[in-house]
């Protein structure tokens, strides 16, 4: 499939500072580059909220490869309606975690990496895109909102200090400690205070996702954790990226915590698991390529109407917002790139997207059912049959 003409940007409309700032990077770095558009077509519940808008749980791993997915027991107990073909469109952490937030292609949010200038807590800031989020939009829904775990990098130590709060959020707590920094020991920013908590860092977000939802009374919730796992360094006192073969363990807390979750669950949450991009072992342990390895994520839906099964459909991190902001019976206040992938949810076959974009710094490609086409940003070009 050749490459297609750019696609209009979608989205909300970025501050003057973030649209110099894109239109350097597209200059400089992407030129000769071409886009392609997209096309539109468990907790405990809270008591007396059986009912109302349903609850929402989104675990968002790190660096959770499919490969690694597929070793997993909890891939065979987790249940629920599984997306074979999950994909995120930039596969990097930052301009992952915002596409998720927002609903937009990285060329529309303008987070392209994990560092300053165009990159990380930084680069959100300046392109004001936490102004709009999903959290926002389920906020003045009436949802409560809470957040734990890894958010962008820079937050609380680099681009920002840990006093700061993100918008949207009722609850918050979020690391604060720079990357690389392991498992154990870790500071978080408990809504703007910070405290270091003991021990393994996922043995701590059950108890705090059991409160949060106690917290939340008869108001229905929106709850993201985002856990470390499996992100190197990878085993205790391992320099980075450390032993890979050790991924696999430090899943083990996450395992137990869905597991946790899946057993409380009442009949109106929605638990989403997946990951904000994939990875690959070989030559070297890595991700940010535009390769099936890095771009196709694990994706597991359970709750109220869910049709248990495999779906086949091309399912995005962009539709996660629009998704959930249709299961809340919201919706975005202005266009977003994702589609909701509700009617899948139910188990419908209507028609959909055969392609999208995947897009870093210094490269855009073209996923389709049948082949990946890449442009690089010195020219390059490439073809894949799949």
């Amino acid at each position: 499939m050749p490459i297609v003409a750019p696609a209009p940007a979608v989205g909300r409309r970025p501050s003057s500072r973030a649209v110099a700032a894109t239109a350097l990077v597209v200059l400089l770095v992407l030129a000769g580059t071409l886009l392609a558009g997209s096309v539109r077509a468990p907790t405990v519940a809270a008591p007396g909220n059986a009912s109302g808008p349903p609850n929402v749980i989104v675990v968002l791993t790190d660096d959770l490869d499919v490969a690694l997915w597929n070793e997993l027991s909890l891939r065979t107990t987790i249940g629920g309606r599984s997306f074979a073909n999950a994909f995120v469109t930039s596969p990097l952490c930052c301009p992952s975690r915002a596409s998720f937030l927002t609903g937009l292609y990285t060329h529309n949010h303008g987070v392209w990496a994990t560092n300053p200038p165009h990159g990380g807590l930084y680069a959100a800031l300046q392109n004001d895109l936490e102004e709009s989020t999903l959290p926002v939009w389920l906020q003045r829904a009436g949802y409560r909102t809470g957040f734990m775990g890894r958010y962008l990098v820079g937050y609380g130590w680099r681009d920002s200090p840990p006093s700061y709060v993100p918008p949207g959020w009722d609850t918050w707590i979020g690391r604060v400690s720079p990357t690389p920094e392991g498992y154990r020991d870790i500071a978080f920013s408990f809504d703007g205070t910070v405290r270091t908590l003991p021990g393994d860092e996922g043995l701590h977000y059950l108890p705090e996702a059991q409160a949060f939802i106690r917290s939340a009374g008869t108001q229905p919730f929106f709850l993201v954790l985002a856990p470390m796992a499996p992100h190197a360094p990878w085993g205790e006192g391992d320099g980075y990226p450390g032993d890979p073969s050790l991924r696999a363990a430090t899943m083990q807390p996450i395992e137990q915590l869905v597991t946790e979750l899946l057993a409380e669950m009442g009949s109106n949450t929605y638990l989403f698991f997946t990951s904000d991009n994939g990875f690959h072992l070989e030559p070297s342990p890595g991700k940010s390529t535009p390769y099936d390895s890095d771009t196709r994520v694990p994706l597991v839906v359970v709750g109220p109407d869910v049709v248990p099964g495999e779906d086949d459909h091309f399912a995005l991190n962009i539709d996660l917002a629009p998704t959930i902001a249709d299961l809340a019976g919201t919706h975005p206040p202005d266009p977003v790139d994702g589609v909701s992938l509700r009617p899948l949810l139910l188990g419908e076959d209507p028609p959909w997207r055969d392609h999208f974009t995947v897009e870093l710094l210094g490269f855009t490609a073209v996923r389709s059912e049948h082949a990946l086409d890449i442009r690089w940003a010195d020219g390059r070009f490439e073809h894949h049959d799949l």
